[in-house]
């Protein structure tokens, strides 16, 4: 790093906040839109695709976990490979066959919130009411005429995490409010303080708060 930069950069006590100012600072919008930082969840996504920076995802049918191993498996399906005794080609024929929670959006056309669960392909709301209410298969659910998309509750309110919430409930999603409600059962967690997580970084509540001044004009 040049003896310019050094100077300027910020002590190792400063907030996450001046590094990220910091770092951005030293290339342009283009670039950091074009490697997919997203500012607003304090978040870097790299394509697959990225000439530069892209990676190999796991040569196992219908998984998407990146890997680097020389196999072209990611550990998980390398571990099942090395177990299963099937010739490499057999295997890869196979797929991946273990069942997967995943993560995805409601399967109603423009909902903007995440599903309850894979096998629901719904969320909460719209759960609920093709349960509950319609009581009907989910190709006619998602076709019926009062079926409406919803807006997103926002991201959570983790740094650099890429869900969104899943409710009014909380500003996490629904996996950080599970293990903060975990933490604060043992008596080791605050909404103010804690590193638990949000990876130590202690200058959230400020992003959190920032985030949820706009409340969505739609909720159910």
């Amino acid at each position: 790093m040049p003896l310019s930069l050094l100077e300027t950069h910020p002590r190792s006590d400063g907030t996450a906040s001046d590094l990220i100012d910091f770092y951005t600072s030293l290339t342009t919008s283009q670039f950091l839109t074009e490697i997919g930082w997203d500012a607003d969840r304090t978040a870097l996504t790299i394509s697959q695709e990225h000439p530069l920076l892209g990676w190999r995802a796991c040569r196992s049918e219908g998984c998407t976990v990146g890997t680097r191993a020389k196999l072209g498996l990611c550990s998980s399906c390398a571990n099942r490979f090395h177990a299963s005794g099937l010739s490499e080609e057999d295997f890869l024929a196979r797929g991946r066959t273990s069942r997967k929670s995943g993560l995805g959006r409601c399967a109603v056309a423009g909902c903007g919130r995440p599903w309850k669960t894979a096998r629901a392909k719904l969320c909460h709301a719209h759960a609920h009411q093709q349960q509950q209410i319609l009581r009907l298969p989910l190709q006619e659910f998602v076709a019926h005429p009062s079926v409406t998309p919803l807006l997103s509750y926002g991201p959570c309110a983790v740094v650099a995490c890429l869900r969104d919430r899943d409710g009014t409930r909380s500003v996490y999603c629904h996996a950080h409010y599970e293990r903060w409600k975990l933490r604060q059962k043992a008596g080791v967690a605050d909404e103010v303080s804690c590193p638990g997580l949000v990876g130590g970084s202690q200058d959230w509540k400020a992003g959190s708060r920032a985030r949820t001044e706009e409340v969505p004009a739609r909720v159910a």
